[in-house]
């Protein structure tokens, strides 16, 4: 699949309209709408806060669930995601997040 929104519309006119690619690409002109850039941006950040939510899940939350003594692994392993990740952390799961932050001395 690509990832050029043309090329996807050029193939799914064509196979809508029943002609050929050649065919399509001087047609599925009239039908295209451009894909807005900041719209396209948006939709990328979405789908990586979605990945992040079900890694913080799957890595973080279930895994403190059910073995509570993994605690220090998991404090060294927060400190390996990158800033924007632990930013989105904090703010979904903000209990969580100070748990893995919190200074072990206080």
């Amino acid at each position: 699949m690509s990832n050029n929104p043309w090329i996807e519309h050029v193939k799914k006119y064509s196979k809508e309209n029943n002609v050929s690619y050649a065919c399509a690409i001087s047609e599925a002109g009239k039908t295209y709408v451009k894909v807005n850039k900041k719209d396209k941006k948006q939709e990328l950040i979405e789908k990586q806060k979605k990945n992040w939510r079900m890694d913080i899940r799957a890595n973080f939350t279930d895994v403190l669930r059910n073995d509570p003594d993994k605690l220090p692994s998991l404090r060294l392993k927060i400190k390996t995601r990158n800033k924007k990740y632990r930013d989105y952390m904090k703010e979904v799961a903000p209990n969580l997040y100070e748990q893995l932050t919190e200074k072990i001395g206080k």
